[in-house]
């Protein structure tokens, strides 16, 4: 019925044109539309104004060694997106919803990480960009795996770049894989590689025999 007067119950979620009934939306919330004639007669209705999704920040390394893990965090989005990965051959993400999430390295390469969020009123995405780096290999230690007190026994690795080192007191390593017997007991040999920030590590357990097992 023409002659009627339109009104928002909330001006601070949708105003309306007194006269044209047009609605426009100014945050998210709900507000009652009434249109109201000279007789005093009301008719009303609902309306649930939405805003456009916030994708918010991805934070976090964007880097990460094949084989580890690396996580990443959302700042300034809501919960209620899905999380995902450009190629999963380079990249994996565990669990696809949640501000938080871990980011694994498959390959070598690199991959774009995404969180989208949707609702009525479009898609609104967060990028970030990882880069995978190969773990090196660390080889495998050959040689004895025991030596006497007071004895040495020369280990080598066929992988290169790599640093010797001692996990005890029973032992010693130098800095060629010459191993030297201190103490009788068990003692762990490693040589451990690193490269683009990524390290590898190969151990071996070794004996220490007493002077009297010799």
């Amino acid at each position: 019925t023409l002659g009627g007067t339109w009104s928002s119950s909330t001006p601070s979620v949708a105003m309306i044109g007194t006269s044209s009934g047009i609605v426009a939306a100014v945050a998210g919330g709900t507000s009652t539309i009434v249109y109201t004639l000279p007789t005093g007669c009301k008719v009303d209705t609902v309306i649930t104004v939405s805003t456009f999704p916030v994708a918010g920040t991805i934070t976090g390394a964007g880097t990460v060694c094949s084989g580890a893990t690396s996580a990443l965090a959302l700042t300034g989005g809501s919960g209620s997106g899905v999380w995902n990965s450009s190629d999963t051959a380079i990249a994996t993400v565990s669990g696809s919803t949640g501000l938080t999430m871990t980011v694994t390295g498959v390959a070598s390469g690199a991959a774009t990480i995404t969180y989208t969020v949707t609702n009525v009123c479009g898609t609104a995405k967060a990028m970030k960009f990882v880069t995978v780096n190969a773990t090196p290999s660390a080889g495998v230690i050959t040689g004895a795996d025991s030596v006497c007190v007071g004895g040495i026994v020369v280990l080598a690795n066929t992988a290169t770049g790599g640093v010797w080192s001692i996990a005890g007191v029973n032992a010693a390593v130098t800095s060629t894989g010459t191993l030297s017997g201190l103490m009788a007991g068990l003692d762990t040999v490693y040589y451990t590689v690193t490269e683009n920030g990524c390290t590898a590590r190969a151990l071996l357990p070794v004996r220490v025999l007493p002077i009297t097992e010799c």
